[in-house]
């Protein structure tokens, strides 16, 4: 299915990419009538629908994975260390990878000389979070303030734990008929870049696209950067030898490399855990799907490098209330984005929207989606049980102390 998506998407960038030059050789008015009216309008139309339909599965999906934790008993045993590190390591690799692509791009920064005016631009960024009304974050697509109704709607519905039942019930089935929606659009999809491909040749935007090796070398030296940070930091806090951290990762991200998919990795991931890394079924059984579900550390990194890459093609300068937007929005959407068809140009659509990225740029980042998602996948895969097998040696260390502190009480 996967490879079959591939050669689609292929075939749509290379069939509209040939349409946009023959159209080329239409007289001037013609051709102006064919981009505006065949190109255009249905781009625009498919955007417009897509952009209603993220944002209340956006929602949806962040209270169902807060709410998924399990009861609050659970969550407040295993669930809140797994749930806050990955959290903040995912953002933590967001900011990094905003201001390496930064750099690595020659991206101009804004605001230089006023550095009041830019901390109050963060301020304004967090204060933004909270909405003035329910339905303006949909209306305008507002990732930020849809996430933060999300998170906190989620987390009354774990509280309430089975009195809410009824409510997640109704939630569950409202979020079926949107996945629905999106596969739908995922059937589009084709249609979309064959359009969006050819408007792009025949506005003579070509360059952009042969400048993307830029991009995937500015994120397999991200991801290398990545993959020497986990292996050390296990080492340290585990004291497990690098060579066996890597011998017991390799099958799950073997697998998930050359599947470009997390849930054929899922029974390995067990075994890396349980045979190989000595964790607890109670730990394992939690934190292995949590893990897969919100810690994805290589998806974020590549959103981040991605949008930056188009801001640099846009010539777009960036502050530092930008970056913080490009890496909350990065990892805003890792949470809350399902891997389903059509779910790629969801993260696109509504990062693009959030930092200020044409839309024209769209077609060029799903067809390179189709590629880049099997490095992106495996090294999700690769990051995932080195922070599990730390979150359980950190947890075995704190119930030692709190037993030698019992018995130092004791006598």
């Amino acid at each position: 299915m996967k490879n079959k998506s591939l050669f689609i998407l292929v075939g749509a960038v290379l069939l509209g990419g040939i349409s946009g030059f023959l159209l080329t050789f239409l007289p001037p008015d013609a051709t102006a009538s064919v981009s505006t009216y065949v190109l255009s309008l249905p781009c625009n139309v498919f955007l417009t629908v897509l952009r209603y339909v993220a944002g209340p599965l956006i929602f949806l999906s962040l209270i169902e994975s807060i709410y998924g934790c399990g009861d609050l008993k659970t969550f407040g045993k295993i669930g809140k260390n797994a749930f806050l590190r990955f959290i903040f390591y995912s953002f933590l690799a967001g900011i990094i990878s905003v201001v390496f692509a930064v750099f690595f791009f020659g991206i101009p920064l804004s605001g230089e000389g006023d550095g009041k005016s830019e901390w109050m631009e963060v301020l304004r960024l967090f204060a933004h979070f909270i909405p003035e009304n329910p339905w303006d974050p949909f209306l305008l697509c507002d990732l930020l303030q849809i996430s933060f109704m999300a998170i906190v709607l989620g987390f009354v519905l774990l509280l309430l734990g089975k009195r809410a039942k009824v409510v997640v019930d109704v939630l569950k089935k409202i979020e079926k008929l949107f996945f629905f929606f999106i596969r739908i659009i995922g059937k589009v999809i084709p249609v979309y870049v064959f359009l969006s491909s050819a408007s792009i040749v025949l506005a003579g935007e070509k360059d952009t696209v042969l400048h993307l090796w830029r991009l995937v070398i500015c994120y397999l030296c991200a991801s290398a950067l990545m993959v020497v940070f986990i292996l050390i930091r296990t080492k340290i806090v585990t004291k497990q030898p690098i060579l066996t951290t890597i011998r017991n990762i390799l099958p799950p991200f073997l697998i998930a490399l050359t599947t470009a998919n997390s849930t054929m990795a899922l029974d390995e991931h067990f075994k890396t855990a349980e045979e190989k890394n000595g964790i607890s079924d109670t730990t394992s059984r939690f934190a292995v799907p949590l893990a897969m579900s919100i810690f994805k550390p290589s998806s974020i990194m590549y959103l981040a490098v991605i949008g930056c890459y188009f801001l640099s093609e846009s010539g777009s300068a960036v502050s530092v209330s930008r970056i913080l937007t490009a890496a909350l929005t990065a990892t805003l959407l890792t949470l809350s984005i399902p891997p389903i068809p059509g779910g790629g140009i969801n993260c696109y659509t509504v990062l693009f929207h959030q930092i200020g990225v044409s839309d024209g740029f769209l077609p060029i980042a799903l067809a390179l989606n189709a590629f880049m998602e099997f490095p992106i996948t495996g090294l999700n895969n690769f990051s995932q049980p080195p922070e599990i097998l730390i979150l359980e040696t950190k947890a075995k260390r704190r119930e030692k102390r709190r037993l030698d502190t019992q018995k130092t009480d004791g006598t």
